[in-house]
């Protein structure tokens, strides 16, 4: 596929996620600007790609034009070097490796078969698809230890009186903890911006409240102290569920 042709692909795509959101009465997005789609297109061109997916809250049309990167997944071989794009964030993974991370139950593995839009190698991906019948139920426990690991640094950086970091790093955790929720749960997580009506959806009122704050507003350290204690107490409860 050559670089134009992804780039039109992206182009219709987006244009497609407009359209959506203008039926739905919504703000319509600004979306990707062409030249974007044309550079990204280009840099993906030089790959040997044997599939460009669109993940994360673009392909879900959750997006935010103003603050939600691209996210891609893209089908190289072992060797390969993935590009590294502003405001694109690219992952490369072989065959190999996202089949084996699919057997094991790797939850973002398992999302991209679901819910990731193929722009090239639409063949090869439906094939892949075919993984999801074998993949076990992902696993809760890796997500909770690395919220875990993430709030201890966001306290860590606290206390070198970097806030602003630290607020970084109490967002991933709470994400890493809310996915660790929904899916003993049963319910898989959707994208990022869906995330938090997902968690209300189950009674985690307080959680989606602070999954909210933590990407919408600048925190005191006061309240990303009492994020962290919420989210130490909820993975506390979630071990002695287990």
């Amino acid at each position: 596929m050559t670089a134009e042709e992804i780039a039109a692909k992206i182009e219709e795509y987006v244009e497609a996620v407009d359209q959506l959101l203008l039926k739905g009465r919504r703000v319509r997005s600004k979306g990707i600007s062409l030249s974007e789609r044309r550079k990204l297109a280009h840099l993906i061109s030089d790959v040997d790609a044997e599939f460009v997916v669109l993940i994360g809250s673009w392909a879900r049309g959750a997006q935010s034009a103003d603050s939600s990167d691209i996210d891609l997944l893209v089908g190289v071989s072992a060797a390969t070097q993935c590009p590294s794009v502003p405001r694109m964030h690219i992952i490369c993974l072989s065959e190999e490796e996202l089949a084996g991370r699919a057997r094991e139950g790797d939850d973002f593995v398992l999302w991209c078969l679901r819910y990731g839009i193929p722009l090239s190698g639409r063949r090869r991906w439906n094939s892949l698809q075919n993984l999801l019948a074998g993949a076990p139920w992902p696993f809760s426990h890796r997500k909770f230890d690395l919220a875990s690991k993430q709030f201890r640094y966001a306290l860590d950086l606290l206390r070198m009186g970097d806030p602003e970091s630290a607020q970084d790093e109490l967002k991933v955790g709470l994400g890493h903890l809310a996915r660790g929720l929904l899916i003993d749960r049963r319910v898989f997580p959707l994208s990022r911006p869906e995330v938090p009506d997902q968690l209300r959806s189950v009674g985690f009122h307080g959680l989606a409240s602070a999954l909210d704050a933590a990407a919408t507003e600048d925190l005191s350290p006061e309240h990303i102290e009492a994020f962290v204690d919420l989210g130490s107490d909820l993975i506390a409860g979630a071990a002695k569920i287990a």
